[in-house]
Protein backbone atom coordinates (compact mmCIF):
# COMPACT_ATOMS: atom_id res chain seq x y z
CA UNK A 1 0.00 0.00 0.00
CA UNK A 2 1.29 3.44 -0.82
CA UNK A 3 1.78 6.40 1.24
CA UNK A 4 -0.86 8.25 -0.73
CA UNK A 5 -3.54 5.75 0.10
CA UNK A 6 -3.11 5.45 3.49
CA UNK A 7 -2.91 9.03 4.20
CA UNK A 8 -6.40 9.06 2.04
CA UNK A 9 -7.38 6.22 4.32
CA UNK A 10 -6.49 7.88 7.47
CA UNK A 11 -8.43 11.16 6.32
CA UNK A 12 -11.75 9.09 5.79
CA UNK A 13 -11.44 7.09 9.06
CA UNK A 14 -10.75 10.45 10.74
CA UNK A 15 -13.86 12.00 9.18
CA UNK A 16 -15.56 9.17 10.88
CA UNK A 17 -14.94 9.30 13.77
CA UNK A 18 -15.36 12.58 13.67
CA UNK A 19 -18.97 13.02 12.64
CA UNK A 20 -19.28 10.33 15.23
CA UNK A 21 -17.56 11.76 18.30
CA UNK A 22 -19.83 14.99 17.25
CA UNK A 23 -23.37 12.89 17.78
CA UNK A 24 -21.93 12.00 21.02
CA UNK A 25 -21.47 14.81 22.38
CA UNK A 26 -24.58 16.07 21.40
CA UNK A 27 -26.23 13.44 23.07
CA UNK A 28 -24.72 13.90 26.43
CA UNK A 29 -25.42 17.68 25.95
CA UNK A 30 -29.21 16.45 25.40
CA UNK A 31 -28.84 14.60 28.22
CA UNK A 32 -27.47 17.44 30.45
CA UNK A 33 -30.08 19.67 29.49
CA UNK A 34 -32.71 17.10 30.54
CA UNK A 35 -30.78 16.02 33.60
CA UNK A 36 -32.48 18.17 36.87
CA UNK A 37 -30.67 19.64 39.96
CA UNK A 38 -29.14 16.62 41.29
CA UNK A 39 -28.88 14.58 38.38
CA UNK A 40 -26.49 17.45 37.23
CA UNK A 41 -24.46 17.72 40.33
CA UNK A 42 -23.48 14.05 39.42
CA UNK A 43 -23.40 14.20 35.86
CA UNK A 44 -19.34 13.79 35.23
CA UNK A 45 -20.04 10.47 36.88
CA UNK A 46 -23.42 9.36 35.14
CA UNK A 47 -21.03 10.79 31.32
CA UNK A 48 -18.26 8.48 32.43
CA UNK A 49 -19.78 5.46 33.10
CA UNK A 50 -22.32 5.83 30.49
CA UNK A 51 -20.25 7.56 27.51
CA UNK A 52 -17.11 6.31 28.17
CA UNK A 53 -16.59 4.44 25.17
CA UNK A 54 -15.93 8.06 23.08
CA UNK A 55 -12.43 7.67 24.78
CA UNK A 56 -12.20 4.06 22.68
CA UNK A 57 -12.79 6.00 19.22
CA UNK A 58 -10.08 8.57 19.63
CA UNK A 59 -7.17 5.69 19.06
CA UNK A 60 -7.51 4.99 15.55
CA UNK A 61 -7.15 9.09 15.04
CA UNK A 62 -4.41 9.22 17.40
CA UNK A 63 -2.65 6.44 15.67
CA UNK A 64 -3.69 8.29 12.66
CA UNK A 65 -2.20 11.58 14.00
CA UNK A 66 1.13 9.70 14.38
CA UNK A 67 1.44 7.96 11.09
CA UNK A 68 0.35 11.43 9.70
CA UNK A 69 3.10 13.14 11.08
CA UNK A 70 5.70 10.51 9.98
CA UNK A 71 4.74 10.77 6.61
CA UNK A 72 4.41 14.89 6.74
CA UNK A 73 8.64 14.35 6.14
CA UNK A 74 7.53 13.34 2.35
CA UNK A 75 7.62 17.09 0.18
CA UNK A 76 4.74 15.32 -1.72
CA UNK A 77 2.47 14.41 0.88
CA UNK A 78 3.19 17.66 3.25
CA UNK A 79 -0.44 18.80 2.38
CA UNK A 80 -2.32 16.00 2.69
CA UNK A 81 -0.68 14.53 5.93
CA UNK A 82 -1.11 18.19 6.91
CA UNK A 83 -4.59 17.70 6.61
CA UNK A 84 -4.70 14.00 7.96
CA UNK A 85 -2.71 15.48 11.35
CA UNK A 86 -4.97 18.58 11.75
CA UNK A 87 -8.29 16.36 11.48
CA UNK A 88 -6.81 13.67 13.71
CA UNK A 89 -5.87 16.02 16.06
CA UNK A 90 -9.36 17.68 16.24
CA UNK A 91 -10.66 14.22 16.70
CA UNK A 92 -8.45 13.31 19.53
CA UNK A 93 -9.86 16.46 21.02
CA UNK A 94 -13.16 15.84 21.07
CA UNK A 95 -12.70 12.60 22.34
CA UNK A 96 -11.07 12.73 25.39
CA UNK A 97 -12.08 16.11 25.94
CA UNK A 98 -15.42 17.22 27.11
CA UNK A 99 -16.79 19.70 24.19
CA UNK A 100 -20.37 19.67 24.92
CA UNK A 101 -19.87 21.73 27.75
CA UNK A 102 -19.00 24.38 25.55
CA UNK A 103 -22.59 24.44 24.04
CA UNK A 104 -24.08 25.21 27.88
Amino acid sequence: MTKEKVIKIIIILNSISLFVLIIVQFIIYNDYQNSTGKNRALFGLKELLTYGYRHYLGIIPFIGLIISLIFSTNKSLRLKSSIAATLSLISVLFAFLSIWRVFI
